[in-house]
């Protein structure tokens, strides 16, 4: 988008904007600006991509949890006390909503800081906690795990027997899953280390545009999906701390961290087929080249780690 329609957008939520800068760009445009000085991530969905009733639902889960102190970031009304704003362009349209900076570091593995993946797991503790309370209206709508299942089985039918082998596992592993209010809810849905900041070892998680109702343990495992092609010994430690500092919130017994792996599985999977077959751009969402990122992914597919990695 070009400079004078992106000053347009954003001068929806104010007139004294600066500093108007692209940090990011994949599902959604994603830009920093300043209002009086503070700063602002503006986003911009393409209907393509996302529809309003998606977003709309996104964003009152986001507000609600906000609002009951989770350590999250804002969304921002409009001048129009709007959370979502829709933009024409070029025959297409896009949604744009604002959330508050939150200051800090992205989160990185290599850090070795017992304390900021203690606070890490309070962080998604605490989330998960406040997410067990939300009610939302019935004009809100939230997919399930087994909707986005069911989506995965359609682009399995055109793999290799291995693959659709994989698929068969998974899903007669999770039919048996126990499932209950305290195992199960409203989860974040992408919550990746590139959602996950700290400052001064506060830990605060952002983008909320995927919540989906899941087991909780999805979301605890998603992070170490990266993980998944380097030695076990070489950060076992800090999933260690990240548990601890989850269950000082939210008593989970032990005995359910052994299912990880079987979530990494069935996210693994998941991503795969659906890069494989709606992203075209030759860069991947986190940054590999796409080519490399899928190869790297149907390796895990064809050859998945054991369970007893992971035993407590």
């Amino acid at each position: 988008m070009n400079l004078s329609l992106l000053e347009k957008i954003t001068a929806l939520w104010s007139n004294e904007i600066g500093s108007l800068k692209l940090i990011n760009e994949g599902v959604n445009f994603v830009y920093r600006f300043e209002i009086n000085g503070k700063g602002k991530i503006l986003k911009l969905t393409c209907q393509a991509n996302r529809n309003y009733k998606e977003l709309n639902s996104a964003v009152d889960y986001q507000r609600y949890l906000f609002e009951n102190k989770a350590p999250i970031d804002q969304p921002i009304k409009s001048l129009q006390h709007r959370y979502i704003e829709e933009i024409n362009y070029k025959s297409e349209i896009f949604f744009a909503r604002v959330s508050e900076e939150i200051l800090g570091q992205i989160l990185q593995f290599e850090n070795d800081d017992k304390n900021i993946y203690k606070n890490w797991g309070i962080a998604l503790a605490k989330l998960h906690k406040t997410a067990k309370f939300y009610q939302p209206n019935k004009q809100f709508k939230f997919l399930n795990w087994k909707e986005i299942w069911n989506e995965v089985y359609g682009y399995v039918q055109l793999e290799e027997s291995k693959i659709k082998n994989e698929y068969s596992l998974i899903t007669d592993w999770f039919n048996h899953l126990e499932c209950d209010e305290n195992n199960f809810g409203l989860n974040h849905g992408d919550h990746r280390i590139g959602n996950v900041i700290y400052n001064d070892k506060n830990v605060y998680l952002i983008d909320f545009d995927e919540p989906v109702y899941h087991w909780f343990i999805a979301d605890i495992s998603r992070p170490f999906l990266e993980l998944c092609e380097f030695p076990v010994f070489t950060w076992r430690k800090k999933l260690l701390w990240y548990l601890e500092g989850y269950r000082s919130i939210l008593p989970i017994e032990i005995k359910q961290f052994n299912q990880i792996p079987w979530f990494i599985r069935m996210k693994n999977l998941e991503l795969y087929l659906w890069t494989k077959n709606n992203w075209y751009h030759p860069i991947a969402p986190g940054g590999e080249r796409t080519d490399q990122w899928l190869n790297n992914r149907k390796k895990m597919i064809l050859n998945p780690f054991f369970s007893d990695w992971f035993i407590f």
